[in-house]
């Protein structure tokens, strides 16, 4: 439904675009295109899926918590595979994220070992998705990335839900398809089709790490609303968990930025260049 949605809504808005010189910016062709986005369209899919799939096994806040770990997961990729120099103070504050996701995870109360694994392998598509996306998307605008990879999502997703969900919905499609049910579920694709625009372009603009430290900010918000909403048991763990999480994050992207982390907490902060680059997605020298 997600992915059908944002692709009608992205045609419509591509094809609403008046300067005739536009749809020549990109000079690669469609096919070009279909193929260098297929592995970022796989890998995107496939977090997709898993993290729906940890969902149904765990509660919404303890799977968007273990996903806080694609800040890492993507860290150890560029360093490893892409032989990327980070400082010490980097490494600590990635370290705050892993720990923070471990005490969060360890008092989840409705956490099992599927649902674990589950949300294990979501973050490492996450993580493939931005690091592939990051130098693919800069050559096409938001809309253009959704716009191809929700074709190849459609496609890999339909024989899923056919041999999964099928019977299911057959048997309670009455309680399913109406006019209040599906309505929701069209905002709910409208909502998603916003965010996956928000996340391409910042997958452009930005670096990998950088972009999944960031996001880890919604893991606060969702404990929250989760605990509002659905009356989620929260406790002391979850909320120093979180805090850990988050302070890794925006520590990471303060470094970034060039800050002295050790030096602002002790006073002797001083103006200097971060030791990482400014950009992930740029080939070490």
């Amino acid at each position: 439904m997600h992915q059908t949605t944002g692709f009608v809504l992205s045609s419509i808005m591509l094809s609403m675009k008046s300067d005739p010189e536009d749809g020549q910016k990109n000079k690669d062709g469609r096919m070009a295109r279909l193929v260098a986005m297929f592995p970022v369209a796989l890998a995107n899919t496939c977090a997709m899926y898993f993290s729906n799939l940890s969902m149904m096994y765990t509660s919404a806040p303890f799977t968007q918590t273990v996903k806080s770990i694609v800040p890492v997961l993507t860290y150890l990729i560029y360093k490893f595979m892409y032989s990327r120099q980070y400082s010490r103070q980097h490494d600590m504050a990635l370290l705050c994220v892993s720990a923070g996701v471990v005490i969060a995870s360890s008092a989840e109360v409705s956490m099992n070992v599927l649902g674990l694994a589950t949300a294990i392998v979501a973050s490492m598509c996450t993580a493939m998705n931005t690091v592939l996306s990051n130098d693919r998307t800069k050559k096409l605008s938001p809309l253009e990335a959704m716009n191809v990879m929700a074709p190849y999502s459609i496609a890999m997703l339909l024989p899923v839900w056919y041999n999964t969900e099928y019977d299911k919905l057959m048997t309670y499609w009455d309680q399913v398809f109406n006019v209040q049910v599906f309505t929701m579920l069209m905002l709910h694709g409208v909502v998603v089709f916003m965010l996956n625009a928000v996340s391409q372009f910042r997958n452009a603009v930005v670096s990998p790490v950088l972009g999944t430290c960031s996001g880890n900010m919604k893991v606060v918000l969702i404990y929250v609303f989760s605990w509002l909403l659905l009356d989620t048991e929260l406790n002391i763990y979850i909320w120093i968990g979180s805090t850990l999480t988050i302070g890794g994050g925006v520590a990471y992207g303060l470094l970034n930025e060039g800050f002295d982390i050790w030096g602002i907490l002790t006073g002797t902060a001083k103006a200097e260049e971060s030791d990482a680059p400014q950009q992930d997605s740029k080939k070490s020298k």
